[in-house]
């Protein structure tokens, strides 16, 4: 994984300061995104968006935090977060695993290329 600059926290949604969430985690599916208010060890601030994708019959996780295990006890598979890219209107995640690569971008819907 390459990182030329990784900021304290990855803006993913910002709406407005009401209104955005931010992933503080190395890799997107390390933990659950948050409101910029959150504070570690607490509750207040989390926005549990999940990302997965399935590939081939078999779900994988990209984003969000630990899911419990699986029905026969197994844990979720996650794709390899590669890239991270955050310019000042979007922030670009790249995965691979599976066979595939897999591009997520979220931008500030004020916007449009």
């Amino acid at each position: 994984m390459t990182f030329t600059l990784r900021p304290p926290a990855v803006p993913l949604v910002t709406v407005d300061p009401y209104f955005n969430v931010w992933s503080s985690n190395d890799h997107l599916f390390d933990d659950h995104t948050h409101h910029w208010t959150f504070q570690q060890g607490g509750t207040a601030g989390i926005h549990g968006m999940m990302g997965m994708i399935r590939i081939d019959g078999k779900a994988w996780r990209f984003m969000g935090g630990k899911l419990p295990q699986t029905e026969h006890g197994e844990e979720q598979d996650y794709l390899q977060q590669v890239a991270l890219t955050v310019d000042p209107l979007n922030t670009i995640y790249t995965f691979e695993g599976a066979g595939i690569t897999l591009q997520v971008e979220f931008m500030t819907p004020a916007f449009t290329r």
